[in-house]
């Protein structure tokens, strides 16, 4: 066969593809019978729905020379990869964006033997991996980097192997890196930085999980390792070996459990080990490594487990990736105190809250609406909803994600919106807006926030003027927007929008959007903003957050109608 498409191969009994460059033609190749592989050639393919694989495929990405693969760029919450058939093989492919709340990005269901090689997944909005009853899975080199909720879910999953790198899971509910349920004889190693929840969790649903092996690296996580088994079916048989550093609660937790070996446990900066469960944990073995016996709490019906105090080594101190930069801080969000750690170069996207993982820009929002709403008097957002502040306030967020709408959400009322009739199935209440058209009466509400969010809007000045209307005198709006520190002097159009279609006048740039798809940036904003806000009767100030030893500023603009 020659050219691109698909082609049979008769001699060989088989479909073969080559040469696929569209979305239509990976359809295509995946719908043709018999036994296939199918070749990527194109190092950028954009995805709009679903793509199954339900029968035995080889999906291989582009060599595109930087490691990297193909990527499958994936827009909206439909979007992603299922596999469900035996005997799949995924290799070189990253998967970019999708996934929604109720489904992962690439499923794995009755998949026996599958194989995943240097496969990617970045910025999903819910969980990025799961597997359902799906025996002997082999992952090598597999990558989870920024998931709305867990990094990989392994359920029923018998004798999985392989290795993982994970980092920023969890970011919009405490979530596990690695999920392994009523799963066993299993032999993975992990790598995880960045997780809401623990890096490892295994647990116990419907049967005891006995036998398997684990190997883990953790920084800045709320745990290292979890072991979660049922009073009346603990976890038995589990050896591991955990290195962590700047745990938010505790190295290791064994909760009913059994006969578990911890070979090595390795802690900085935490309590390197927890005991507990009705049944608690029993019969347990536990070498610490740079920490005494007094790191260990034991609780419930825990008995019986011998703890090692291994002579003093480096630990967990070597651990510790390549820190751009780390500072000391409180959380305006939820109130938690230590060490935020610059995992990233987007500056505003990273500087993690260990506690409720919001952001350097939502703790820099959060410092402006205690501002606004509670007069400096309180310290964080949290300490300023439970004291009843917001009780008396009309508040709206459109969207539907990040850390400030657990506490905004206590507000008197409280309004969360999505674009799209199809983004607001899968959440319950939300509404539909247009913010250059909403259906707010005038001066409903006290205070409206948003996030990131102006700079996906068409028209944004159109908008600007719907959040006044709708705001009541001596209202405010909160709001962030990606921007420069200095701020450059103009904003600038990315598209022109003034007619139907939108014109490209730049090339186009995409940022993940809440409903697990990319939407487009249509403008840039720079200085003249804030006098452009003030001719339509919103006056603004830009208030500037940096914590001692902060690089830059991250900014948040306050506008009041007058």
């Amino acid at each position: 066969m020659t050219g691109r498409g698909v082609g049979h191969d008769a001699g060989a009994g088989r479909v073969s593809a080559r040469a696929i460059e569209t979305e239509a033609e990976l359809r295509a190749a995946l719908a043709a019978p018999g036994a296939a592989e199918i070749v990527l050639a194109a190092a950028d393919i954009a995805v709009s729905g679903a793509l199954v694989l339900g029968r035995a495929v080889s999906l291989r990405g582009a060599d595109t020379g930087n490691g990297g693969g193909s990527v499958l760029r994936l827009h909206g919450a439909a979007a992603g990869v299922t596999v469900a058939a035996a005997g799949c093989g995924l290799q070189g492919i990253v998967l970019a964006g999708g996934g929604g709340r109720g489904r992962a990005v690439l499923e794995l269901r009755g998949a026996a033997g599958c194989v995943l090689d240097a496969v990617q997944v970045h910025d999903s909005e819910g969980v990025a991996i799961r597997a359902v009853d799906s025996p002997g899975l082999r992952f090598a080199g597999v990558a989870v980097r920024g998931s709305g909720l867990e990094g990989v879910v392994l359920r029923d999953c018998d004798g999985a192997s392989g290795e993982f790198v994970l980092a920023d899971i969890g970011l919009h509910g405490r979530a596990s890196g690695l999920d392994l349920v009523d799963s066993e004889d299993f032999a993975l190693h992990v790598d995880a930085a960045g997780v809401s929840g623990s890096a490892v969790t295994v647990r116990a649903e419907a049967r005891a999980a006995r036998r398997g092996s684990l190997s883990v690296r953790a920084e800045e996580c709320l745990r290292g390792l979890s072991v979660m088994g049922l009073a009346e079916a603990p976890v038995r048989g589990i050896v591991a070996s955990l290195d962590a550093a700047r745990m938010g609660e505790v190295g290791a937790m064994l909760v009913n459990a059994e006969g578990i070996v911890l070979a090595r446990l390795a802690v900085a900066g935490a309590v390197a080990l927890r005991l507990d469960g009705r049944h608690g944990a029993r019969d347990c073995v536990a070498v610490l490594h740079g920490a005494g016996a007094e790191a260990v709490q034991a609780r419930g019906g825990s008995r019986d487990n011998r703890i090692v105090v291994a002579p003093k080594d480096s630990g967990a101190a070597g651990l510790r990736r390549a820190a751009l930069r780390e500072v000391a801080d409180t959380c305006r969000v939820c109130g938690w105190h230590g060490l935020f750690r610059q995992a990233s170069r987007l500056w505003r996207e990273t500087f993690y809250c260990p506690a409720c993982r919001a952001n350097l820009r939502y703790r820099a929002q959060a410092a402006a609406l205690l501002q606004v709403c509670g007069g400096e008097r309180f310290g964080s957002l949290r300490a300023m909803a439970e004291a009843g502040r917001l009780a008396g306030l009309a508040v709206y967020e459109p969207g539907v994600t990040g850390p400030l709408r657990a506490y905004l959400g206590r507000a008197g009322r409280y309004v969360q919106s999505v674009y799209g009739a199809e983004a607001a199935v899968a959440h319950t209440g939300v509404e539909v807006q247009d913010l250059m058209a909403c259906t707010h009466a005038d001066a409903s509400f006290d205070l409206v926030v948003t996030s990131d969010i102006l700079e996906h809007v068409r028209r944004p000045m159109q908008a600007f003027a719907e959040i006044r209307r709708i705001l009541r005198p001596g209202g405010h709006h909160v709001f962030s927007i990606p921007t420069q520190v200095p701020l450059p002097p103009r904003s600038v159009a990315r598209v022109d929008a003034t007619g139907q279609a939108d014109v490209h006048l730049r090339a186009p740039v995409y940022h993940g959007s809440g409903d697990g798809g990319r939407s487009l940036v249509y403008t840039d904003f720079g200085a003249d903003i804030l006098e452009r806000l003030a001719g339509i009767g919103l006056a603004t100030r830009v208030a500037r957050y940096q914590p001692e030893g902060m690089p830059l500023p991250a900014l948040t603009f306050v506008s009041r109608h007058v």
